[in-house]
């Protein structure tokens, strides 16, 4: 394995932990590759994977209809679709922690 996807395993895993530093290394790292996975996206509509269909969807409740996006601000677009999709995969993160501790106490507990 690659030292890149093991940094970015174990960013996960820290971040799934509860690590907020981890977390926030882990939305630097995913910013650049969102980007261009958000930019292929919206040149290929007829790519109808799940995460193209939420980028698009993202990029309707950002802007309304594409029709009304100028090219002058296509990269703002693309910037802010791929930082909401990293807020979601973090949001994502945080709750499968809150859910961990949340069983672990029940265990504890009990």
């Amino acid at each position: 394995m690659h030292s890149a996807d093991q940094t970015m395993q174990d960013l996960v895993r820290r971040a799934g932990q509860g690590d907020a530093l981890a977390l926030a290394e882990l939305r630097q790292e995913l910013q650049p590759q969102m980007i261009r996975i958000v930019r292929r996206a919206l040149r290929t509509e007829t790519v109808n994977s799940a995460l193209a269909q939420r980028i698009r969807t993202t990029v309707h409740q950002v802007y309304g209809s594409a029709k009304n996006r100028s090219a002058k601000d296509s990269d703002g677009l693309v910037g802010q679709v791929a930082r909401r999709l990293c807020d979601v995969l973090a949001g994502h993160l945080q709750v499968a922690t809150l859910e961990g501790r949340e069983i672990r106490e029940t265990i504890r507990n009990s």
